[in-house]
């Protein structure tokens, strides 16, 4: 069986597709979350305050636990680090999905 990643088309029959409406939500849902999972990583960067001043402020107000300011800094670093390494990997598997797909329409 063969899948094509662009157009979602199986290599089945008719009846074989009609009796597998599961598989279909499935990739769909699949899809979906290959979209979203992008979203949060870049949208924590983008929240992320960018003083260990405000870091500390948002720690205080939202939780009541006073930090110092060099805590406030390793908190930052680390958001930061965190939110890179994620778009990182999503950029590794974005890649490797784009030279799977190449390879099989070369091969096609």
């Amino acid at each position: 069986m063969s899948y094509c990643p662009f157009c979602n088309i199986d290599d089945e029959p008719a009846d074989a597709i009609q009796s597998s409406r599961g598989t279909r939500t499935a990739r769909f849902l699949s899809r979906t979350w290959r979209g979203i999972q992008w979203f949060f990583p870049a949208t924590l960067f983008v929240l992320i305050p960018k003083c260990p001043m405000c870091v500390v402020g948002y720690i205080a107000t939202f939780t009541g636990i006073g930090v110092t300011m060099t805590t406030g800094e390793w908190i930052r670093r680390g958001l930061l680090a965190i939110c890179f390494a994620s778009l990182a990997l999503l950029v590794v598997r974005q890649w490797r999905r784009f030279a799977r797909t190449r390879q099989m329409l070369a091969v096609s």
